[in-house]
């Protein structure tokens, strides 16, 4: 039974750190969002002011740089929002059943992983995509290496479903070997 605590204790340390995470990815789009906007409406004045024209040069950056990586970082955090979301509703659901160890538990957590391992493959496509559109319509002068950290811990989380499932058929199984020792 204190292994079942540890877990919880973990479940609902997973639940605080989605939810950190959540709101993290809305400040970091909020921010990114009004960043954009500034460079759209401010480009000109930006180009004007000789210290951050000389930074932005003496950076080998380019105002295509500088979109490129305002857009990647809204995709970015976009994903992040709904990942966070996702996992925050996991832990919920493990909180709930008492133990990651059912039906629905594994059922979830293999969506989260599912789901994570797709939006880490999809958000480092769709950011190299934005890149060479970037590139090629406005200059930009660097060459952008794709994150893929996601897909581990999407990889994990699968693994992780197939062991919750393989646990909860294992207590189903007992729970009917015992009810049917009861009856015989």
């Amino acid at each position: 039974m204190e292994k079942l605590e540890t877990i919880q204790k973990l479940a609902k340390t997973g639940k605080i750190l989605s939810k950190i995470a959540f709101i993290f990815s809305i400040v970091g789009l909020v921010c990114s969002l009004i960043g954009l906007l500034g460079v759209m409406f401010l480009q000109d004045e930006m180009l004007k002011n000789t210290e951050l024209a000389n930074f932005m040069q003496t950076n080998g950056k380019t105002l295509g740089d500088l979109y490129a990586e305002i857009v990647i970082a809204i995709v970015s955090c976009s994903v992040e929002i709904y990942v966070a979301y996702e996992a925050e509703k996991y832990f919920k659901l493990q909180l709930e059943e008492k133990t990651p160890f059912t039906e629905k538990c594994s059922k979830n957590i293999l969506r989260l992983g599912v789901i994570v391992l797709i939006s880490g493959i999809a958000t480092a496509l769709l950011n190299v995509i934005i890149a060479l559109i970037f590139a090629k319509t406005m200059g930009m002068s660097y060459e952008y290496s794709a994150d893929v950290n996601g897909i581990g811990l999407g990889i994990a989380f699968l693994i992780m479903s197939v062991i919750f499932d393989y646990g909860s058929h294992v207590l189903i199984e007992k729970k009917n070997s015992e009810e049917n020792q009861k009856n015989s």
